[in-house]
């Protein structure tokens, strides 16, 4: 475990080099708008765990459990869902075809929102990403093509796939020529952290933030700054070997880091999001680094607490569990905000499948040559419920008795521009570093002499 604070003399830099890049929103108004609308996107609970508190020697723990967010499994259901939704509201995701990387949850969160909105949707994944993900991903929807050891890897043939096919990239990470979309997908990450300010029945001391590129961290900082100010100390956990966000702000500049696999999967990412990176360094206090072991002590206390998740999913509880209380100020008295983001592979894979919705007079949607209404479903151990029932103009009129009220995704920002346009739809903003056009590495690689092609 390693805990560094916030340089702020080195932070001051490195936002003055991301000045050209938007601050993460700390509007919640339009996620919590269209979770408004869809009966089926409950609130996610915030309970108390006192065996944390105890074993981590501080006053109370409250954990945001996300692991059954609108039946996907974790908070990225928030994410790329939303973009896809937004888009749908303007038009322009029927037909469509949505490609990404991911090590599992943002993929699920695209191939859903694709799927409900007459889109296709291709999700690359690294060799090391389990079997058991791409299962669920091709399951939910997508086609599912692997590329490479890394993450990293992945994201450059997405990026390339994009290019060459005139898709639309929808990735959870931003870099140079790549903003609009990214930063739209951290804005429904917002609402997780609405719900936890209204939950909370005071303020937080500290609120501990796993991180892989860094989105939801740094959108969670975003509105708790808002809401709170500065009176929670805010520390952003990172595994050791995937110190994105931690190398960056340490050395006053966006660094590309190298290193082996972390069994924290999700958080397994070795260049930051620059729009998160901005943020935190604006918003966190500290930075925190922890190991293989610490992850996985984090994982097992959740599970003993009735709380399964994973090592990505408990990383802010394991940075809790191995601080140095001192050096973050943890007493008997303090107060802390957790996020529980996911559920385990197992439990995971007993909850997702698709269904088809039934439209009178016509034929099954999702039978071949019908995708006008489509649902996805999310078992909870007590019987199948509907995730997403849509009506939308674009995808003709399921049956009302069926649909109707469960129509998610019509919000009043229609017409609001998420591509730097082309008449066709296709998406210009979406160049990545791995191509060699711009970005860290691509930059790095060029004064190294090196083609990036």
């Amino acid at each position: 475990m390693r805990i560094d604070p916030n340089p702020r003399q080195l932070s001051a830099s490195l936002i003055e080099g991301l000045v050209d890049y938007p601050w993460p929103s700390s509007d919640a108004a339009r996620p919590m708008d269209l979770l408004a609308r869809c009966p089926e996107a409950a609130e996610t609970p915030l309970v108390e765990v006192p065996v944390f508190a105890e074993e981590a020697g501080v006053g109370r723990v409250h954990v945001k459990d996300e692991r059954n967010r609108m039946g996907l499994g974790s908070f990225k259901a928030l994410g790329a869902a939303y973009v896809v939704a937004r888009d749908a509201e303007a038009g322009r995701a029927a037909g469509r075809t949505y490609v990404t990387a991911s090590a599992g949850n943002h993929g699920l969160s695209v191939a859903t929102g694709a799927r409900v909105f007459g889109a296709r949707s291709v999700v690359y994944i690294a060799e090391t990403v389990p079997e058991a993900f791409a299962e669920r991903l091709t399951v939910a929807g997508a086609e599912v093509r692997r590329e490479g050891a890394i993450y990293e890897d992945s994201m450059a043939a997405a990026a390339r796939a994009a290019e060459e096919n005139g898709w639309t990239l929808l990735s959870d990470s931003s870099w140079e020529g790549y903003v609009e979309r990214p930063h739209v997908l951290m804005e429904g990450y917002l609402a997780l952290m609405a719900e936890a300010v209204g939950q909370m029945d005071g303020v937080p001391s500290h609120i501990f933030l796993q991180a892989g590129v860094g989105g939801l961290a740094a959108s969670a900082a975003a509105y708790a700054r808002k809401a709170w100010g500065d009176a929670p100390r805010i520390i952003v956990v990172e595994p050791e070997v995937a110190p994105a966000l931690h190398a960056s702000i340490m050395a006053g500049a966006p660094q590309v880091t190298e290193g082996p696999s972390s069994t924290m999967g999700r958080l397994d990412c070795k260049e930051p999001s620059l729009i998160a990176l901005k943020g935190l360094a604006r918003d966190a206090d500290d930075f925190m680094l922890i190991s293989e072991a610490e992850a996985q002590a984090g994982a097992n206390a959740a599970v003993a607490a009735g709380l399964p998740t994973t090592p990505s999913g408990a990383a802010g509880l394991a940075g809790l569990l191995a601080a140095d209380k001192d050096a973050l100020g943890l007493t008997t008295t303090s107060r802390v905000l957790l996020i529980l983001s996911e559920v385990p592979s197992v439990e995971r894979a007993a909850r997702i499948s698709t269904v088809g919705i039934r439209r009178k007079g016509g034929p099954r949607a999702g039978d071949d040559g019908d995708r006008r209404a489509v649902g996805h479903a999310a078992d909870d151990g007590t019987g199948t419920a509907l995730l997403f029932r849509v009506s939308h103009p674009l995808l003709g009129k399921p049956d009302t008795s069926l649909v109707s009220r469960h129509t998610c995704h019509r919000q009043a920002h229609r017409g609001d521009p998420l591509d730097r346009g082309t008449p066709d739809g296709t998406d210009l903003d979406r160049r990545h570093p791995h191509l060699g056009r711009t970005g860290l590495r691509g930059r790095r690689d060029r004064a190294a002499g090196r083609n990036t092609h």
